[in-house]
């Protein structure tokens, strides 16, 4: 008697089967990859032992105690350097015994005009749901002069550091660190769900939300300006002075960052461009002046054409 051939349902099925065998394998066989290198590089910056190798141990780390250590070895290292300081701020925030009281503190002494030093209050104020520490946190921010969240600093040194130790390819490392960057915590949303609705009808309170408009717009990242800019539309009068400012520098920054874009499209994003970035981000306090010097260094006009004018951004 002749095998019964298989049916081209149950053939797809064993194809289908040897496919997504292969593929987990190749995916398991990456991840392993991925932790191998992950690894190597933590092991070769902690065995360099400088203040930016573990600073970016710490923030290129995994495990919240083991990185909140590596931190706190930079600080010793370095403690007059408020990057390092304002990543063991973070760090700590996310581990339960750690208090960032004193850590917080201190950054202000380095760095009294940074409001960002009471991010960490302000997300444990909104956990406790206690409103007059909330209100106090918030008011502290508003008092400062900028909102800085050492993005230049902090994408610079874990990058370069990464390249010094020869673990990662300078491309790689770059995106490694602007990947670490990115991921800090923020509390963005704190501040502009306590700008608004009723808020807003107390003297008081539109006061402070005012302040941190201005505050927030001099963000040493363009999220943190576009915040600052956001609420500053939302706070006041369409058609006051500061409301056409929040206009006029939104519209600048969004052609700025839509002009570098395109420039670094153009690009061929290779190990040389990325030590040419480097050198800016170690050279400029904010993101947003690194823009303009690329910009400027490729020649190009760092202001909107004339043709874009403000009155066609305002609210008819």
């Amino acid at each position: 008697m002749r095998p019964r051939r298989p049916s081209s349902a149950a053939l797809l099925t064993a194809l289908t089967a040897v496919v997504l065998g292969a593929c987990a394998a190749r995916d398991a066989t990456r991840q392993v990859n991925v932790e191998n290198q992950a690894a190597r590089t933590e092991a070769a910056l902690v065995a360099a032992g400088d203040p930016d190798s573990l600073e970016a141990a710490a923030i290129l780390g995994d495990d919240p105690e083991s990185r909140l250590r590596l931190i706190g070895r930079a600080a010793t290292a370095a403690p007059a350097r408020p990057d390092i300081l304002w990543w063991q701020l973070q760090l700590c925030s996310r581990v339960a015994s750690c208090d960032p009281q004193p850590l917080a503190a201190h950054l202000h002494a380095l760095d009294p005009g940074n409001g960002a030093v009471w991010a960490a209050a302000l997300e444990r104020g909104a956990r406790l749901k206690d409103a007059a520490a909330l209100q106090a946190t918030l008011a502290a921010i508003a008092n400062s002069e900028r909102f800085s969240v050492y993005w230049n600093q902090s994408i610079a040194h874990t990058a370069g550091a990464v390249i010094r130790v020869r673990a990662m390819e300078p491309k790689s490392a770059f995106v490694a660190a602007i990947g670490a960057a990115a991921a800090q915590t923020i509390p963005y949303k704190r501040m502009t769900d306590f700008c608004r609705g009723r808020t807003l009808q107390q003297a008081a309170d539109l006061a402070t939300c005012r302040r941190l408009a201005t505050v927030l717009g001099r963000g040493d990242t363009y999220l943190t300006e576009m915040v600052g800019l956001y609420l500053a539309r939302r706070v006041w009068p369409e058609r006051s002075a500061e409301y056409r400012a929040a206009l006029e520098a939104r519209r600048v920054a969004q052609y700025r960052t839509q002009a570098d874009d395109r420039l670094t499209t153009r690009r061929r994003l290779d190990n040389t461009w990325v030590q040419g970035r480097l050198e800016l981000l170690a050279t400029h306090d904010t993101e947003q002046d690194v823009v303009l010097a690329d910009l400027t260094r490729a020649g190009l006009n760092p202001d909107p054409p004339e043709e874009r004018r403000l009155g066609k951004w305002l609210p008819r």
